[in-house]
């Protein structure tokens, strides 16, 4: 119905009161009457405006999408009767408590972003129907009345996208506020998102944009949410807010949105999304993932990334929705048919913290009932774990209330049998004699295997893991392999004679592995010509989609590649990737900055990167690996079969020749660059609004563990070079790929240093920071960065005779929480 044509009609609808108002602006000298087909109402008229009132109020919802149908007739002496169909759809849509609720009830947001500027007709919305999908995200230009009409008749939730001018216009474009008014009465529209780019800027100016934004679509409806995101030129969330229906602009709460990408999924049901008790609203955009072995892609593997991060959402109790961008509907009949699962209304949902085991291990298991239905009552909850023949090795069953939304029902531990092999973890909820969810959880069973008996020196001492399988590893120089693993975040952090000398050694023919190597291991190889250059790069936040390679490698025997992305292999700096030429390309997975526009193998050239590289050297090998197997392997058996590996293909190496001298180049250099180290403990990161730890004045309360935002933390170390100007970047050491996709708004961390002084002398001290910084020195607060001109701190301190302990505490601000330091 195009009700502009003669009469401006907005439907005002309030579930509440049972009521609602239709308010009219009919031509000059026209009469309007309005007629309902419903019996049980009342209709009251104040001029052109009219209050229904139903006796017995029946709501619009996904659920039950149902439409009072209004006729509105205007009546003028010059031209004969118009009458207008006006649906009604009783609906209100908010946000409170961190849940998105529609008519008060909470309902989680399982939505489909739509990025394409191609129409959407109906078809496209009951495919998504079909998927379990109950919204869309869509650019205003390709909506259509027809679309719209289906979607109020369909019960699927429309999140209409608003063009906008340019990223500092005051307003929402022509088009966007016609769009508004145009569209106004349909149900189906419950929120009005504004998205717009923009370069850096203060949060304060931030916020006066978002708020322009929203004032100018409130002033024309003043009925729905509005949802307005500030993105930086990468399409990194800057700052996401919703403002409620008929509130003033200053009451906004706080939405946070995080891309999530598949290897993140996992990590995502551990961190809870990095919200701890104070959680916020939580809106993710899926990244869908990208999959090749080089020639065709494999839908299997797109099927389970999508499953393993839905799953991981649906189950944590922080996300109020999620957005699966790109056009489902059109995706690959599998995908299809996973994501319909996934999307089941009732469903358990379980986790394992590991998934891989020893014959005869156990894993503690978790189980979350996701139920989007309002199913009420009792069901029977049943657990099993099949073998890898289909026996079933274990069971359990028991009767329970269903839960309103979503909660933990059950946990404990998950046994695993003595046969090698895939297991699976299977939860079923039984009403009467049907299964209304089902959830199956892979997880196998790895073979002991004997660990190679090669000789091997570790960087460091071995003695300082506590590895059950490198037990029979030879710390001695002379060794064939050897192993360099992550001592710290700069290269000069390391033995320089040591490293040196292994280098020297792999020149003539030896192997070294170097494990999540420094940020700045090409520094090593500026000081003289023949040591690889490893270039490392930090991928585009927000955009990073997962590309699965299958093909295999000898590194990868007996490793499944999704556990090599998983949290079994959590890596010490996620941000550090490699990139470049190698001798051997050995891809796990690879992040890519992700187009809808461009094909697969588009974004695979775009950006290329590995996660293990080989690279030659004289007659040897180097070979970098983007893991810490060691850290891991303890407890993992694929971890240990991957340091097995790394060390059988090093062991293929053969050392020729006389034991050559160091690089006494490199060890002079090394060592000019080792005198001017400072060495920091990082703690973090913890929640602002959560209990901060008093600042350590004492050497022996650098051991204790804090509850932080993302769980327990503990003192980590950290090492400031001259060479980058002193900077201690907490956001490198504390933060992982979570945490970082979601910003680092609401954080603080501590970062101390201490050094010793033979006598009492006067020293001055230097804090330097875009970020609020407060500084300690011997226990005592002293200043604050905040508090003077340019946030460059410069105070005066006496030293004492003895230990000396500096602290600096750090408030994060979006992606820099950073701070210099000097004392001289």
């Amino acid at each position: 119905m195009n009700t502009q044509s003669a009469c401006s009609v907005h439907v005002l609808p309030d579930p509440r009161r049972k009521q609602a108002v239709i308010a009219c602006e009919p031509p000059e000298g026209a009469t309007v009457s309005l007629r309902i087909d419903s019996d049980a109402h009342q209709i009251a008229a104040d001029g052109n405006t009219f209050t229904v009132t139903f006796d017995e109020a029946r709501a619009w919802s996904p659920a039950d999408p149902y439409l009072y149908r209004a006729m509105l007739e205007v009546a003028r002496s010059d031209v004969e009767t118009e009458s207008f169909d006006v649906p009604i759809g009783l609906r209100e849509f908010t946000v409170a408590e961190n849940r998105f609720r529609i008519n008060q009830r909470p309902v989680a947001i399982r939505g489909a972003s739509i990025r394409g500027m191609n129409a959407v007709d109906s078809a496209t919305l009951e495919q998504l129907a079909a998927l379990g999908y109950n919204a869309v995200r869509v650019p205003q230009k390709a909506l259509g009345t027809d679309v719209l009409n289906a979607a109020d008749a369909g019960g699927v939730l429309i999140f209409p996208t608003l063009e906008h001018d340019v990223p500092l216009s005051e307003v929402v474009s022509k088009d966007g506020a016609a769009f508004v008014q145009a569209h106004i009465n349909h149900a189906s529209i419950v929120a009005w998102h504004i998205r717009f780019q923009t370069k850096s800027m203060a949060s304060t100016d931030r916020m006066e944009i978002v708020q322009r934004h929203i004032a100018s679509v409130r002033a024309i409806d003043a009925t729905r949410l509005i949802v307005c995101d500030v993105v930086d030129t990468d399409g990194f969330p800057l700052l996401s807010l919703t403002a409620n229906p008929n509130k003033s602009i200053g009451e906004l709460a706080q939405l946070a949105r995080v891309a999530v990408s598949a290897p993140m999924c996992n990590e995502l049901i551990q961190a809870g999304l990095g919200f701890g008790g104070d959680s916020v609203l939580v809106s993710a955009d899926l990244v869908c993932p990208i999959v090749t072995d080089g020639t065709d892609g494999h839908p299997d593997l797109i099927d389970d990334a999508i499953c393993e991060i839905v799953r991981a959402l649906r189950s944590n109790v922080r996300v109020a929705g999620y957005w699966v961008d790109g056009d489902p509907a059109a995706a690959p009949v599998s995908r299809a048919v996973i994501a319909g699962s996934v999307h089941q209304p009732v469903r358990p949902i379980a986790e394992l913290s590991q998934r891989n085991l020893w014959p005869g291990g156990e894993t503690d298991a978790r189980v979350t009932l996701a139920n989007d239905s309002g199913m009420t009552g009792r069901v029977d909850l049943s657990l099993q774990v099949v073998g890898p023949t289909g026996q079933v090795l274990w069971k359990k069953k028991r009767g329970m209330p269903v839960p309103k939304t979503r909660k933990t029902i059950w946990q404990g531990a998950v046994g695993a049998s003595s046969k090698p092999g895939l297991h699976r973890f299977v939860v079923r909820v039984i009403n009467g004699h049907r299964v209304v969810g089902e959830e199956s959880v892979p997880f196998h069973v790895l073979p002991r295997f004997e660990f190679s008996k090669t000789r091997v020196h570790i960087v460091g001492h071995a003695s300082n893991t506590s590895v059950r399988s490198l037990s029979k590893i030879v710390g001695e120089i002379d060794a064939k392999v050897y192993v360099i693993p992550p001592l710290g975040n700069t290269i000069w952090a390391y033995p320089s004679d040591a490293v040196c000398q292994i280098l020297a050694l792999v020149q003539s023919g030896a192997a070294a592995i170097v494990l999540a190597p420094p940020t700045d291991w090409d520094a090593l190889s500026q000081c003289f010509e023949g040591i690889p250059i490893v270039e490392t790069i930090r991928p585009t936040l927000g955009h990073g989609a997962a590309t699965y390679q299958t093909a295999r490698h000898p590194i990868l025997e007996g490793v499944r590649t999704d556990d090599v992305m998983g949290t079994s292999y959590q890596l010490i700096r996620r941000n550090v990737l490699l990139t470049g030429e190698t001798d051997e390309n050995v891809t796990t997975g690879t992040p890519c900055t992700f187009d809808p526009s461009c094909s697969p193998a588009e974004a695979i050239d775009e950006i290329k990167l590995n996660d293990i590289i080989v690279r030659s050297f004289g007659d040897g090998k180097l070979v970098f690996v983007n893991y810490d197997p060691i850290r891991h392997a303890n407890s993992d058996p694929a971890a240990e079969n991957l340091l097995r590996n790394l060390v059988d293909y090093g062991a293929r190496r053969l050392v020729t020749g006389a034991k050559p001298p160091p690089f006494q180049k490199a060890i002079d250099f090394w060592r000019k660059r080792a005198a001017s180290l400072i060495h920091w403990r990082v703690l973090g990161p913890l929640r602002v609004s959560g209990k901060l730890p008093t600042p350590p004045t004492h050497i022996d309360e650098f051991d204790a563990h804090y509850d932080g935002a993302y769980g327990s933390v503990h003192w980590r170390d950290w090492w400031a070079t001259y060479v980058d100007n002193c900077d201690v970047d907490l956001a490198e050491v504390c933060q992982s790929e979570t945490a970082r996709e979601l910003g680092n708004h609401g954080l603080v961390g501590y970062a101390s240093h201490t050094f010793r002084s033979t006598v009492r002398e006067s020293k001055i001290v230097t804090v330097e920071s875009r970020v609020a910084a407060r500084l300690w020195f011997n226990g005592r607060l002293i200043g604050s960065t905040a508090e003077v001109e340019g946030r460059v701190l410069t105070i005066d301190v006496t030293t004492r005779e003895g230990v000396n302990i500096v602290v600096v505490e750090a408030s994060a601000d979006h992606r820099d929480w950073a701070f210099r330091f000097d004392i001289s």
